[in-house]
């Protein structure tokens, strides 16, 4: 997981910029979550990307010390299926 400390990125899906990243966004988390592949690549902005890594062993120890970490996340990711199911609504899941 990357957490953005300075400048810009860029997430990519198929091809097509998702979304933009600033200071204080993240990105990988996913993968790190379910241990799967990644489902975006993430690139830096035009002024350039400075990003904090977490590794899975640590990530997995701040949110047994600080849960409401998960309950971010959750939100998160929540958002992001609003998100995806706005953008292609026949793959929405009931």
């Amino acid at each position: 997981m990357q957490l953005v400390l300075e400048g810009s990125a860029v997430v990519v899906v198929a091809g097509k910029e998702v979304r933009s990243l600033e200071q204080g966004d993240y990105f990988g988390e996913m993968s790190l979550i379910d241990g799967g592949s990644r489902s975006a690549t993430v690139r830096a902005g035009e002024q350039g990307c400075t990003t904090f890594a977490i590794s899975p062993l640590s990530f997995w120890e701040l949110v047994g010390v600080h849960p409401e970490m998960a309950r971010a996340l959750l939100v998160v990711l929540a958002a992001r299926i609003l998100e995806l199911e706005a953008r292609n609504p026949s793959s929405a899941v009931d």
